[in-house]
Order: C-alpha cells, then sequence, then structure tokens
C-alpha cells in the first residue's frame, strides 16, 4: 500500500477533532489554490506560444499573397485581352453558382 494512502488510512482511524479537519480543509483549500495558480500560468504561456506562431504564420501569408499579387499584376500587363476573358469568365461562372 502506498505511503501516502497508509498515512491516510491511519489517520483516519484516529479520533479526528473540528479543528483539525478545518485545517485539513485549509491546506487542501491552499493546495487547489496554487494548481489553479500553476494551471493558469501553464495555460497563459501556451497562449502566448500560440499567439507568437499565429503571428509568424500571418506575416508569412501576407509576404507570399503580396508575391501572389506581383505575378498577377505582371501576367495582366503581359496579356491583357486573356486577363479579361479569363476574368469575364469567372464572373460569369460566379452569377450561375449566386443563381441557384
Amino acid at each position: 500500500m502506498p505511503a501516502a494512502v497508509q498515512n491516510a488510512a491511519n489517520d483516519a482511524s484516529k479520533s479526528v477533532s473540528a479543528k483539525d479537519l478545518e485545517e485539513r480543509i485549509a491546506r487542501v483549500r491552499a493546495d487547489v489554490a496554487d494548481l489553479g495558480k500553476t494551471v493558469a500560468s501553464y495555460g497563459s504561456g501556451k497562449a502566448d506560444d500560440l499567439k507568437a506562431a499565429g503571428e509568424d504564420a500571418l506575416e508569412t501569408l501576407k509576404k507570399e499573397l503580396a508575391d501572389l499579387e506581383g505575378k498577377v499584376a505582371k501576367q495582366v500587363r503581359a496579356r491583357p485581352l486573356q486577363s479579361l476573358a479569363i476574368a469575364a469568365g469567372a464572373g460569369v461562372l460566379a452569377a450561375l453558382l449566386m443563381r441557384r
């Protein structure tokens, strides 16, 4: 039998006064409060880590979007009629999908 369980069993077999019981409850409350603070601190640290990772991902996406925008602009300048036809086709397709 583990020592903690043995101690609890021995303590339970002794007569317990109201004062002893109140002290034990106070210790348990203090332990629970400490545990709550520890969990909150851990959660806060993880939230900060996730926030930093999200900000990094957002910056990466912004850079990729800017690169893609530059490539599209270059293609539109190189082939304006083809770009216009593609845009018109996309508009017709969007209109057909919205109709349904």
